[in-house]
């Protein structure tokens, strides 16, 4: 997990949907949606406004930019 660690918090999926103001049913089915390989293997999803995206097992973390 030292992969995840950052400036920047990694939150649940269903937290950044509360903090986008988006339902997270939706907010999955746009990572699904968006998602591809990254360098290392990981699944990764890059989203509007810097907003990061990564799947770990069956979870998706979210990285917004600015938020602690």
């Amino acid at each position: 997990m030292s992969d995840l660690d950052s400036k920047n918090t990694w939150l649940s999926l269903a937290r950044a949907a509360a903090i986008l103001d988006i339902s997270p049913d939706a907010l999955r089915k746009r990572c699904e949606r968006l998602a591809k390989p990254g360098p290392n293997g990981m699944i990764v999803c890059p989203l509007q406004d810097g907003i990061e995206a990564r799947k770990l097992g069956k979870l998706w973390k979210l990285r917004l930019p600015g938020w602690r």
